[in-house]
């Protein structure tokens, strides 16, 4: 696909150029200017909506461009998403979602469906190469049905790492989208978010 190319709903590819320098993200339309996504402050992102595609190597490596590794601070991680994307975190972020957990007793069932729908198999203490460069492990690639590319979708407050099948997926039906999953971590979240 050329650099530049529209894939999927609303996603851009992300220029080559854009990934090795560390460039903004690239508009499809020529027209409009490129922007880049930029973050508020360690915990919160500026929303900017988009994204961009970036590929998966042979190793199971991504590039995260510059314009977001600046931004989310290292080391950062990756965990597994509610619905069949991948959740990229601040370090603040990871330390208060395991804070979280912490609160709650070590058997309470809302606990352990959150350590293991979340939390089990994180990959944490991200830290890019040189070329900007993360290894998402076999069981991550697995979940998000990850091969050769991948869509960063930048939100509000986090960016998403979804295989171009699986957002197309999620966008045609949002609401049954891994309707079970979504459900299922939504209610130990709630759970645990009640707790003193």
């Amino acid at each position: 696909m050329e650099a530049g190319a529209r894939t999927g709903r609303g996603a851009r590819k992300v220029s080559d150029g854009a990934a090795k320098e560390g460039g903004p993200l690239q508009r499809a339309d020529a027209r409009r200017p490129a922007r880049a996504m930029s973050f508020a402050s360690e915990t919160t992102f500026e929303g900017q909506g988009g994204g961009g595609e970036v590929s998966v190597d042979e190793k199971g490596r991504i590039v995260i461009p510059a314009s977001i590794r600046a931004r989310i601070g290292q080391p950062f991680a990756i965990a597994r998403g509610p619905v069949g994307c991948l959740v990229v975190h601040t370090p603040a972020q990871w330390k208060e979602t395991l804070d979280l957990v912490l609160k709650a007793p070590r058997l309470d069932p809302s606990r352990g469906a959150f350590e293991r729908l979340i939390i089990g198999g994180a990959a944490t203490g991200l830290v890019p190469d040189k070329q900007g460069r993360v290894l998402l492990p076999r069981e991550l690639r697995a979940f998000a049905k990850l091969k050769d590319r991948a869509l960063l979708i930048g939100l509000t407050e986090s960016v998403e790492i979804w295989s171009p099948e699986n957002y197309e997926a999620y966008q045609n039906d949002p609401n049954g989208f891994d309707r079970n999953r979504r459900e299922t971590i939504e209610s130990a979240y709630s759970s645990l978010a009640a707790r003193p």
